[in-house]
């Protein structure tokens, strides 16, 4: 596509944790990763395929008119383990449904608080919401474009889990059988659990856990644990 007299890929947003923040923003288009022309998401997806951890990502951008050229370390981000998996197959043209669930979340900082029970509920609901968004929003941004990948809506697992008195208790098995019943090909389950830690500002850290579930065999195929500080 042509924008302002270049041609490239107009960049909208960039996905949370993503190493290239601070190096492309919103409105800035990218003309090529690594030499690599990129005019759709899908060619962005076929060059990051081509990366490995701490390679240099070098990119040509053009913003405001100008033609930049930015360059940062590819780290490890989300594509070595889950996004890289799931846009392989994409790219391969294999039917991949996905649905995110947020399988455990726990307060171990405030053990022994006088914090009520009803308030961590309530704290509890709201983090399930917030990951569960941000999950789907990094999908979407970065596998939205293949025509064989579906995200399922997140009121039809709510609508399952209801239906089949099922609890989320991040066992394999009971995840398999909710995405045989949704139709998906994976799960993406996502747990997160905030500890004390007297090291940050607010006193505690989250470790957040990821794991894609093929459903067809029941096998975690992809593992990511990291801490974020609040």
């Amino acid at each position: 596509n042509t924008f302002a007299g270049s041609q490239g890929l107009l960049v909208t947003n960039i996905p949370p944790g993503s190493p290239a923040i601070g190096y492309v923003q919103p409105g800035d288009i990218l003309i090529s990763i690594n030499d690599m022309e990129v005019f759709s998401y899908i060619d962005v997806s076929r060059a990051i395929l081509e990366l490995f951890p701490g390679q240099t990502v070098t990119l040509l951008l053009s913003r405001d008119g100008t033609i930049l050229e930015s360059s940062y370390p590819s780290g490890t981000y989300w594509f070595v383990n889950y996004l890289r998996i799931l846009t392989e197959l994409c790219l391969e043209g294999n039917e991949t449904r996905v649905a995110v669930i947020v399988s455990g979340v726990e307060n171990v900082a405030v053990a022994g608080s006088d914090i009520s029970e009803e308030a961590i509920r309530s704290w509890e609901r709201g983090i399930r919401l917030e990951f569960q968004s941000q999950e789907e929003t990094i999908l979407l941004e970065s596998l939205g474009s293949f025509e064989s990948f579906t995200l399922i809506d997140r009121l039809q697992v709510e609508r399952v889990l209801e239906e089949q008195k099922l609890q989320l208790s991040g066992l394999t098995d009971t995840t398999v059988r909710i995405g045989n019943l949704l139709g998906a090909t994976h799960i993406l389950d996502v747990s997160l659990t905030r500890y004390p830690d007297s090291s940050t500002p607010s006193g505690a850290i989250d470790t957040i856990t990821q794991r894609l579930i093929s459903v067809e065999t029941g096998k975690v195929i992809a593992s990511a644990v990291r801490d974020q500080q609040l």
